[in-house]
């Protein structure tokens, strides 16, 4: 079977990663968008995203709007949900798969979403809360970088048919780390 997601390695850019060292990730804003137009997307974050002196917040608008073009060649949705949000917790911190057809998460600040090759999972164990049970290897997990950004096949993404990517949130809790992740969701209304 074919991966039920794509890794897109690269850094964060440099200005963006200028900008989000200037304030504090913890105080940062939760950003909430739906639609599809992507020129009401850019002047949604233009008014949101903190403004400090220099460009940075309109060059992580632009990557924002960069990253939803790139989801949407993968597969043509016809309406976004977007979430741009500080997250200090562990997040989903059990293996699992998603119930929709298509997210993609970049971490621009902290460690990146883990995800599994189909070879190293148990799906059989999927919703036990037993990550020792789902995972057959864990040197052999995938874990994304600050910057990277992951595309995740969902369960109801045609490709898939309830076998969708496997994956979870890193472990930042116990260190303390704010990451800073964008969640696209890409949503058919058919």
């Amino acid at each position: 079977m074919k991966e039920a997601f794509e890794i897109i390695p690269r850094p964060v850019p440099p200005t963006i990663a200028h900008y989000l060292s200037e304030q504090s990730l913890l105080h940062f804003p939760t950003i909430e968008w739906e639609g599809l137009d992507l020129a009401l997307l850019k002047e949604h974050l233009l008014t949101k995203l903190p403004k400090l002196k220099g460009e940075g917040y309109e060059h992580l608008t632009d990557d924002i709007i960069e990253l939803c073009k790139i989801g949407l060649e993968t597969y043509p949705y016809s309406y976004l949900k977007i979430l741009l949000r500080p997250l200090m917790t562990d997040g989903c911190r059990y293996y699992h798969t998603d119930l929709n057809h298509q997210r993609l998460l970049c971490s621009y600040a902290g460690p990146g979403t883990e995800v599994v090759p189909e070879h190293n999972v148990n799906r059989a164990a999927l919703g036990t809360g037993n990550n020792a049970r789902v995972i057959l290897d864990f040197s052999r997990v995938k874990r994304l970088k600050t910057g990277d950004v992951v595309i995740l096949k969902g369960d109801r993404h045609p490709e898939c048919k309830g076998q969708g990517a496997v994956h979870r949130s890193p472990e930042v809790e116990a260190s303390q780390i704010t990451r800073l992740v964008l969640r696209v969701d890409f949503l058919s209304l058919n």
